[in-house]
């Protein structure tokens, strides 16, 4: 746990716990109205639970908000839903720690925090200040990840989805995801291929995956830049695949540190591995779950590149 500690805590910021203020004598009764409305969120999330009457102790209260999130993403809400229902959680260390929780699968969950102190925290604790963010020149990175695409595309063609999704593709997510594993673990590079390298292929895997989705997606799924193109190539379409790396140019925050993001990026891989081999998912649902992957991918890009670790991304196109 000593290890973990990023030497900042909510604590230092304002933040402060809700209090639990039920006297003893009414222990039973607070707590039995709080599992009835918890077992009230498990079954309906979307139902909005009027606790103000039942629930008095502030602890509890907000206790049970983050319980009805916890059953809400189970049950499939959106990044967008996701950040409305936290917006309303109050200002305190639970709600710090839920933030910390969900950005493991969605980073860029950072953007839609409002309250000021709780922000100011999460940025210090991923290493996101506004400074670290102008250092990093987004456009110069993807027009580099552009060009590594180019050259190996016409080396290898469609090799990369031969076997299928789940041989072919997510295996060749896996190799990389596993390269990165062992930098982190050993600090070896391997002789081809530098870890940056490795995790610009990443992104590009993943993105190439997500065409590889919207071929058999409805169209409702497909991305508006995508009408009017032919959709059952998609994943062959070199133009498609610049669109969405360049939709990294902007909006995205300075990363975190690389040795934390590539640990989200294997868990990550596992759970969306795991989706796909089981054949229980939709196209959909793994189509979000490459989306999350690929912001990860690209973050661990930048966290290279910002750690020093990266800099053939600047200059390779220079």
């Amino acid at each position: 746990m000593i290890d973990w500690f990023r030497g900042v805590s909510c604590y230092d910021f304002g933040l402060s716990s809700p209090a639990f203020s039920t006297d003893f004598k009414d222990m039973h009764d607070a707590f039995e109205a709080f599992f009835v409305l918890e077992g009230q969120a498990r079954q309906d999330p979307n139902r909005h639970i009027d606790d103000q009457r039942t629930l008095v102790d502030p602890l509890l209260s907000v206790c049970l908000a983050i319980l009805r999130i916890h059953h809400g993403m189970k049950a499939g809400w959106s990044m967008l839903r996701l950040s409305q229902e936290m917006a309303s959680l109050p200002c305190c260390d639970l709600t710090a720690a839920a933030y910390e929780f969900y950005m493991r699968e969605y980073p860029s969950l950072l953007e839609s925090v409002q309250h000021v102190h709780l922000r100011e925290f999460l940025e210090q604790y991923y290493g996101r200040s506004s400074e670290t963010k102008r250092s990093l020149d987004l456009p110069r990175i993807a027009a580099t990840i552009k060009s590594l695409h180019a050259r190996k595309n016409a080396a290898y063609g469609t090799a990369w989805k031969k076997r299928g999704e789940v041989m072919g593709i997510l295996g060749n997510v896996a190799r990389k995801v596993d390269r990165i594993e062992q930098y982190m673990s050993t600090g070896a590079e391997m002789g081809d291929e530098s870890i940056s390298d490795t995790a610009a292929d990443l992104f590009v895997y993943l993105l190439k995956y997500q065409l590889f989705l919207m071929e058999q997606a409805p169209a409702n799924v497909i991305l508006v830049q995508f009408v009017g193109r032919e959709k059952a190539t998609l994943s062959d379409d070199r133009w498609a695949l610049e669109i969405l790396v360049d939709d990294y140019q902007g909006g995205h925050t300075a990363p975190r540190s690389a040795r934390i993001v590539a640990t989200d990026i294997v868990v990550n891989f596992e759970r969306l591995f795991s989706m796909v081999s089981e054949k229980k998912s939709s196209i959909e649902q793994r189509l979000d779950a490459a989306r999350r992957a690929s912001d990860l991918a690209f973050e661990l890009v930048c966290a290279f590149v910002n750690e020093g670790r990266g800099y053939e991304l600047y200059f390779l196109n220079s």
